[in-house]
């Protein structure tokens, strides 16, 4: 038998069994929610760049949505529009970088998108493959970045501003959001497995770090596009 024959049942390789059915149920209603989150955050996006709509309040009432989120327990459709409506503020927050991004060269954000969707799915795929609790020690790890990146953006606001510092917290932020995306899922399936189902909060934290990974991508991209052009 060659080592090819050992992995044809490619089915086999996505039976999540170490999973219960409750949490893969779970699952699969966070993704879908987190769809909605995505295609909420494109509009605002859209909004931004389109109308103007959104200005410096947006990230304080999206701080709210997040709040009223995550201090309130029922499934009721006013926390689903609470989360939607932090999927549109999201949005508009991102818009003016977005419409930098199209005034340099409009195929990078297609790019951007792209590339983080492969990072999140590969991510995502093997926190679910992996024992349970395998990655659950990346939370002191990633915390302690989290410190360090707070840090950098402290020296920011006292004034130093070096391209340095600027391309190690850009780096650093998107490992380190890339690491949320293993820990959060295992997080999630954690939880799920001993009764704790949160399918608003579990898509928020995912959509955090889509997000965030999306934002520092499009932003290397740039730079990278914008050096070839000098």
């Amino acid at each position: 038998m060659s080592a090819f024959d050992t992995y044809t049942d490619i089915d086999g390789l996505f039976k999540f069994n170490n999973i219960s059915k409750r949490t893969r149920r779970h699952l699969s209603e966070v993704y879908m929610v987190l769809s909605f989150l995505v295609g909420s955050c494109a509009v605002g996006s859209f909004l931004n760049i389109a109308y103007g709509i959104g200005s410096r309040l947006t990230g304080l009432m999206g701080l709210f949505c997040i709040l009223y989120i995550a201090f309130s327990q029922e499934k009721s459709m006013t926390r689903l529009a609470a989360l939607i409506g932090f999927g549109l503020l999201e949005g508009m927050s991102i818009g003016p970088l977005i419409n930098a991004a199209i005034q340099i060269d409009p195929s990078l954000i297609l790019t951007a998108f792209v590339a983080s969707l492969g990072i999140f799915v590969c991510f995502s795929v093997a926190a679910l493959l992996s024992d349970q609790r395998a990655f659950m020690y990346l939370g002191a790890i990633l915390g302690s970045l989290t410190t360090i990146l707070m840090l950098f953006s402290l020296l920011y606001l006292f004034g130093v501003r070096s391209e340095f510092f600027f391309h190690v917290n850009l780096y650093l932020s998107l490992f380190v959001f890339m690491g949320y995306i293993i820990y959060d899922t295992q997080l999630i399936v954690y939880r799920s497995e001993h009764g704790a189902r949160d399918v608003y909060v579990d898509a928020l934290n995912l959509f955090i770090d889509l997000v965030a990974v999306f934002v520092r991508i499009l932003i290397i991209l740039m730079e990278k596009k914008e050096k070839k052009k000098d």
